[in-house]
């Protein structure tokens, strides 16, 4: 399949999130210069490239795989050194960036006409081979460590959602109080709750799919053949989980078609169907949204990871002999554990599955393996849906058409108040009354207590436990912010910041 044939919106998001891959390790290449040559820069930059031929390589960019490839190859050598790096490695390390720059520029993105690529290819290798033709004074780093996350950058910054959300609190009180205008304002926070919401939470499908196509590319080129199912509906999550979900599909398909599917001889001879099957699913479960990749391929060779366990110094003789099944699936996510002993521009120095938990973990996810032999591989992520659920304490407000919430939780009761403490209204506080509104006499004065703090507050009835979704979420020190609770619009506040 041609680059050409892959859809437009999946080209422009995959160039613009490679110039963003190549200016971080820019960015790190300089730090690792002028740093001292930390091994955990090293490492973050060898998981940016790996992730980035992965991309590329789906994307039918030939030359631009080749090139990460050549120059993954070069940061690992040199980053075993801690001797000073030499100026014509700094020169070619910048010259290749600028280079693949280029070329994701193109007009005709994937084509490499008129540049040298298999010359600067050989170039990079020559350097890596007089580097490791020194004798290392330190040991190489552990591609995947990394001194802190590297985030994926958002479109819209959370402070710019937050600030978005606490305008719609604001909107929100003037309608409380709006009088004959409520109606008009009401349409108005609906609108902007929305447009906060799907500033926050993308569909799934639309940015999954289009895999499809790089998968069945990558097979045809290793002489595979395989069927890709999506099975994802209308599950929606936040954008920068989104991303990261992306970048585990990515890893995972491709391990999937290099490692797992086998050959149609091959399959022939196991009595099962030429064409392979993978199938991707995604559904919600409980609070978070669950998202498989399952394959019918080999299955992973649980022996070759025991040995490769021992070799590597992850696990002693004895140790990775008792190991169960899902100990040594578990091994699989160690920085650097590859059962391949050749490397390819495909896979094989062990940086991918290391990658790929980092990217899930980042966006509070959590990512885990099963596989049979000879019957295939099950990948499992989990990760937080868009919308957050928030226990809480409904109220009734005092002398307004509105109900109040506090988040409760572990550590929080809410209990009829007892005399002596001064209460605070939350109508007053926000100066939503409306015009003439009665105040409904004292009310009622319940206390929140979080541990050793304890507040007051005045409420038009009793209390009740619920159950709130977030959708646009405010700041931690915002008031107040807008939730639902079965449906309808209701007023979260934090009397801590009151």
């Amino acid at each position: 399949m041609s680059p050409t044939a892959l859809p437009s919106e999946l080209l422009a998001r995959f160039r613009g999130v490679a110039l963003e891959r190549l200016d971080r390790v820019e960015s790190d290449w300089g730090n690792f210069m002028h740093g001292g040559g930390r091994p955990e820069v090293a490492a973050v930059m060898q998981q940016e490239l790996h992730t980035l031929k992965g991309e590329a390589r789906m994307m039918h960019f030939g030359g631009l795989a080749t090139l990460c490839h050549a120059l993954e190859g070069l940061v690992a050598a040199v980053a075993r050194r801690s001797r000073r790096v030499p100026e014509e490695v700094d020169l070619v390390v910048t010259m290749a960036i600028r280079f693949m720059v280029v070329m994701l520029r193109k007009k005709d993105a994937a084509s490499s006409a008129g540049m040298d690529v298999d010359g600067f290819v050989q170039q990079i290798e020559e350097i890596v081979a007089e580097v490791a033709a020194d004798e290392p004074e330190t040991p190489a780093p552990v591609p995947g460590s990394r001194s802190a996350p590297v985030d994926l950058r958002d479109r819209v910054s959370m402070a710019t959602q937050q600030r978005l959300a606490a305008l719609a609190v604001r909107v929100f009180l003037e309608h409380v109080a709006a009088g004959r205008a409520r109606g008009r304002l009401g349409d108005v926070v609906h609108a902007l709750s929305e447009e906060v919401t799907s500033l926050s939470a993308v569909s799934l499908a639309p940015r999954l799919a289009p895999h499809e196509a790089g998968a069945r590319g990558l097979a045809e080129s290793l002489g595979k053949e395989v069927r890709v199912a999506f099975d994802v509906g209308d599950v929606r999550v936040r954008a920068e989980v989104a991303e990261s979900v992306e970048v585990v599909l990515l890893h995972a398909l491709r391990n999937a078609v290099d490692h797992g599917i086998e050959r149609p001889e091959a399959r022939r001879a196991a009595g099962k169907a030429s064409m392979a099957s993978i199938r991707v699913s995604a559904r919600q479960k409980g609070g978070e949204i669950e998202i498989t990749v399952e394959d019918d391929g080999a299955g992973v060779n649980l022996e070759a990871v025991r040995r490769r366990a021992i070799d590597l110094g992850l696990s002693t003789p004895e140790l990775a002999l008792r190991a169960q099944d899902d100990e040594l699936t578990e091994l699989l996510f160690r920085p650097g554990l590859s059962t391949r002993t050749k490397v390819t521009d495909v896979s094989g120095r062990g940086i991918g599955l290391d990658a790929a938990r980092a990217a899930i973990q980042r966006v509070g996810g959590c990512i885990s393996i099963t596989t049979r032999r000879g019957q295939g591989t099950l990948l499992v992520l989990r990760v937080p849906q868009a919308s957050h659920l928030l226990p809480v304490v409904c109220f009734p407000a005092r002398g307004a058409d509105l109900v109040l919430a506090v988040a409760a939780g572990p550590g929080v009761r809410v209990v009829p108040a007892e005399g002596g403490m001064p209460a605070l209204d939350p109508v007053e506080y926000f100066d939503m009354a409306p015009p003439g509104g009665a105040r409904s006499g004292e009310g009622v004065r319940i206390e929140v207590r979080r541990g050793e703090a304890r507040f007051t507050l005045r409420a038009g009835g009793a209390p009740y436990a619920a159950v709130a979704t977030r959708l646009c979420p405010t700041a931690d020190d915002c008031p107040a912010e807008i939730v639902t609770v079965d449906g309808a619009e209701v007023l979260l506040v934090r009397p801590e910041v009151f």
